[in-house]
């Protein structure tokens, strides 16, 4: 473990997420490599719930909400070969003119972690989202393949969805780290108190850009959706940086 988990860990402590009786702020990093360069995100007992029972949990008392990324892992990509297919404003970035989102998203995550652009068959997260292989080529070659271009720099060990995951967690510890109010991180999904949601979610956009133009990428700003218990899924814009 890290000077900067035990960092994080201790930053929790001051003021843990709760849940009933329960007190969470204890949360490994995980890396699937020697290195430290794949994987890299946080477990712990809040990461392990149904959503349900997390926007139930609270922050000194009062009730949290969640910030969720749109696409991270889609977003990181467009970034990092400079293939950017959103418009200047965008709320989605699996959008791409189907209607069906979750057939997207399953074919697109389902490429990226299969680290190559010639994902033919439908595995495991397509076929969730009852798709069949019939669907999946058509999806795939009319709608996917001609949008997103980014898609075609996977490569297996060097630019999937283990590197993918690693510069999420690196941009979502960044923000709790430079953050004066509390934030617990769930993979591409920031909890904080209510009220506080979009500071957040802006504040994960300005350290997303930041984080792009120190390695050199294309910045942008990511979309994100503000969730909480018993409400509607409210969606903030993302957009193109000049």
């Amino acid at each position: 473990m890290d000077d900067r988990v035990r960092s994080l860990w201790a930053k929790w402590k001051t003021t843990p997420l709760t849940y009933g009786s329960q007190t969470m702020f204890i949360a490994p990093r995980r890396f699937n490599d020697l290195n430290q360069t794949r994987g890299g995100r946080f477990y712990g007992a809040w990461t392990n719930m149904r959503k349900v029972e997390r926007l139930e949990c609270k922050i000194e008392g009062k009730p949290v909400g969640e910030v969720d990324v749109s696409g991270m892992h889609l977003t990181l990509l467009c970034s990092i070969t400079g293939e950017i297919p959103f418009k200047t404003r965008f709320k989605d970035a699996y959008e791409c003119g189907y209607e069906n989102r979750d057939h997207i998203k399953a074919i697109i995550n389902e490429t990226i972690g299969a680290g190559t652009p010639r994902h033919y068959t439908r595995g495991g997260l397509a076929k969730h989202a009852g798709l069949s292989q019939e669907q999946f080529t058509h999806i795939r070659k009319n709608y996917i393949t001609p949008k997103f271009k980014c898609l075609h720099y996977l490569e297996k060990g060097k630019l999937d969805g283990l590197s993918l995951m690693y510069h999420e967690s690196e941009i979502m510890m960044r923000v709790v780290e430079h953050s004066k109010i509390p934030i617990f991180i769930l993979h591409d999904c920031l909890i904080c108190k209510q009220g506080e949601e979009l500071d957040v979610g802006k504040m994960m956009q300005d350290v997303y850009a930041n984080y792009c133009k120190e390695h050199g990428w294309t910045p942008v700003a990511p979309a994100f959706s503000i969730e909480r218990k018993g409400g509607e899924k409210h969606l903030v814009s993302g957009r193109r940086h000049p």
